[in-house]
């Protein structure tokens, strides 16, 4: 069988990543990261999103969401270990934690989105053999939630 779907899968899961990254920190500098540019679609950054500053909170649910995806993928492409996977999941759920405190409860129904996907990726992980298809879709699907819950956060914390 061809390999080319799960790294396709992965590039998709990296390109989700570098969108929430790109509405999260819009005029920051982020570094890049090589890989196929993010799906054409409309995204209006407005310069008042500019001028606000992030918040500590929020952007560490940002990098460490990217960090997650991105260990997620190297996984399943065996280039990270179960226990880096497991390391990045526990950043994650400290970031949320923290998240939750400055953001208050606008983002509780996202962020407890994020960590169900997070215990249904460690799930996946200790499955054997692990299931990596259910692994990718809990990865993306805790970004989804984070999209959203950092939506809110930078709503609700000074700038």
């Amino acid at each position: 069988m061809m390999t080319t779907p799960r790294i396709l899968s992965g590039t998709a899961a990296l390109a989700v990543a570098a969108i929430v990254a790109a509405g999260c920190s819009s005029g920051g500098n982020t570094p890049s990261t090589p890989g196929p540019p993010p799906p054409a679609s409309p995204s209006p950054t407005s310069p008042a999103t500019t001028s606000k500053q992030v918040s500590p909170e929020c952007a560490s649910l940002v990098s460490d969401g990217q960090a997650l995806v991105t260990v997620v993928t190297q996984f399943i492409g065996g280039q990270a270990t179960g226990d880096q996977v497991r390391t990045a999941a526990s950043d994650l759920s400290d970031s949320i934690d923290s998240a939750r405190e400055a953001a208050g409860a606008q983002a509780g129904v996202q962020l407890d989105a994020a960590e169900a996907a997070l215990q249904q990726l460690q799930t996946a992980l200790t499955a054997r053999p692990p299931d990596v298809a259910s692994m990718r879709a809990a990865a993306n699907a805790a970004l989804t939630a984070l999209r959203g819950a950092v939506t809110v956060c930078q709503s609700t914390t000074p700038g």
